[in-house]
This record gives structure tokens, sequence and C-alpha cells, in this order.
């Protein structure tokens, strides 16, 4: 896996999961506990660390921010 993306396999589900959780924040109105599970993460805690360090933003906080941009 690692010759082919440069990622170990378990950064490469992180970051799939993650930009799926992303997509749906953007699209939906599920709740960021109901998006986590959607992805496949058991525990909320373990997803907002994981969100919170790859975007730098909780899950909340990143979902308002991209949502007021694309209203501009």
């Amino acid at each position: 896996m690692r010759k082919l993306t440069g990622k170990t396999v378990n950064n490469w589900i992180i970051e799939r999961r993650i930009a799926e959780a992303s997509t749906l924040l953007l699209e939906t109105n599920y709740s960021v506990e109901e998006i986590a599970l959607k992805v496949g993460y058991q525990n909320i805690n373990h997803f907002y660390c994981q969100f919170r360090n790859y975007y730098k933003n909780t899950p909340r906080a990143w979902r308002e921010t991209q949502r007021s941009h694309t209203l501009l």
C-alpha cells in the first residue's frame, strides 16, 4: 500500500474516512455523531481527535465555516 499511495494502510483508511465525513458534513444535516458512526468510528472522541488533527478544527466548526464560505 505504501508503494502505491505513500501512506500506511492505517493512514489511508483514516484519510478516506475523514474525506467521507467532510462530504457528509457539507451535504447533509446529519449530526456529527451520526456521521462519525456512518464512516466507521465507534468512538466519537476518537473521530473528533482525528478530524481535528486533519483539519485543525472541530467537525461542527469546520461545517459552519465551510457552509458560510459557500453562501458568499
